[in-house]
């Protein structure tokens, strides 16, 4: 399946983090939003659909992670990084920032230092 990531939707107007509040934020008119990771293209049609079938069960509660996700991480490093993962070294995490404060909590002691590079944005 080809996706597009070229097309660039305009997301002004939308509530955005990313481009309705830059200004407020830094109270700087007319900076580009480089700050943030976020998206300007459309998700892949895969990915809307099975958003869409969630939101027409109706219910949102806590799921699982499923086997299968396992199974897509062990397929993306072998092919791009040729390494075989075994899944229970897998760790899934709601987003980089949890993994960090996760990762520093798990291998430092107190008083450890650490370095954290400013691109993560603290």
């Amino acid at each position: 399946m080809k996706y597009d990531f070229d097309s660039i939707g305009d997301r002004r107007n939308t509530n955005s983090i990313k481009w309705d509040y830059v200004d407020k934020l830094f109270n700087i008119q007319g900076l580009l939003p480089l700050w943030v990771a976020d998206m300007d293209f459309k998700s892949p049609l895969p990915v809307i659909e099975s958003i869409a079938k969630i939101a027409q069960f109706g219910i949102f509660g806590y799921y699982g992670i499923l086997l299968s996700y396992y199974d897509a991480v062990q397929s993306w490093m072998r092919r791009r990084h040729n390494w075989e993962i075994e899944k229970d070294l897998i760790v899934p995490s709601p987003g980089v920032i949890p993994a960090i404060h996760i990762s520093i909590n798990t291998f430092t002691q107190p008083r450890d230092e650490i370095i954290l590079q400013t691109v993560v944005g603290f």
